[in-house]
C-alpha cells in the first residue's frame, strides 16, 4: 500500500509540473508574441509618411514642421531637375505635368490659385532666365542642375501661419556662379477639415 501511494503521489507531481510548464509556455509564447506585435505597430507607426504625395500633396491637420521639411526634399529635388529640363530646351511641358497632378485644382468655391497660376509663373521664369544668359551659360547650368540629388538640397526656411505652411529650398551647383542658385517655394493652405493641400510652386 505504501509503494501504491508513493507511486501515486509521484505521478499527481510529475503531473502538475508538466501542467505547469505547458502553462508557462503558452503564456511566454502569448508574451513573446504581443512583444513582437507590439513592436511592429511602433515601427510601422514610426515609418508612416506625414505628407501624402498621391494626387494632390497634403499635410496633415497637426505635423512636425522637421518632417515635412524631410519628407518633401526629394519633391524639391524633382522640381529643381524639371527646371534644368526645361532651361536647357524652353520646354515646360513637364513640369506641367507635375503641376497638374500635385497642386489643387481652382474652382468657383475653394478660391485658390490653383496650377495655372504656378505654369504661368514658371513659364515666365524659364523664358526670363534663357533670355537674360548666353546660350553656352544655359546649356552648362542646365546640365549641372539636372544632376542634382536630393541630399545636395539645403531646407532654406519654412513658415506655419493662420491658415497656410510654406516651406522653401535650394541648390547650388558647384564651381558654377553665372546663374547662382535655384530656389524652390512651396506654399500649402489650409482647408476646413484642417488638411493643408499644395496651393503654388514658386522658383526664385
Amino acid at each position: 500500500m505504501k509503494q501504491r501511494s508513493k507511486k501515486f503521489k509521484k505521478v499527481i507531481v510529475m503531473s502538475m509540473i508538466l501542467a505547469c510548464s505547458l502553462v508557462y509556455g503558452t503564456v511566454g509564447a502569448s508574451a513573446t508574441s504581443n512583444v513582437t506585435s507590439t513592436s511592429k505597430a511602433v515601427k510601422t507607426a514610426s515609418t508612416t509618411p506625414v505628407v501624402s504625395k498621391k494626387g494632390v500633396i497634403t499635410l496633415p491637420k497637426k505635423f512636425k514642421t522637421k518632417t515635412v521639411m524631410s519628407e518633401l526634399r526629394p519633391e524639391a529635388a524633382k522640381l529643381i531637375k524639371i527646371y534644368g529640363t526645361s532651361l536647357g530646351d524652353g520646354n515646360t511641358d513637364n513640369f506641367k505635368v507635375y503641376a497638374k497632378k500635385h497642386l489643387v485644382t481652382k474652382t468657383d468655391t475653394n478660391y485658390m490659385l490653383g496650377y495655372g497660376y504656378s505654369l504661368d509663373k514658371y513659364k515666365y521664369k524659364v523664358k526670363d532666365a534663357r533670355k537674360a544668359n548666353s546660350k553656352a551659360d544655359i546649356a552648362n547650368y542646365s546640365k549641372a542642375v539636372k544632376k542634382v540629388t536630393t541630399s545636395q538640397i539645403k531646407n532654406e526656411d519654412s513658415y506655419v501661419g493662420t491658415g497656410f505652411a510654406t516651406f522653401e529650398f535650394s541648390f547650388q551647383p558647384k564651381n558654377y556662379s553665372p546663374m547662382n542658385r535655384i530656389n524652390v517655394y512651396l506654399k500649402f493652405n489650409q482647408l476646413q477639415n484642417g488638411k493643408y493641400v499644395l496651393e503654388t510652386i514658386s522658383y526664385f
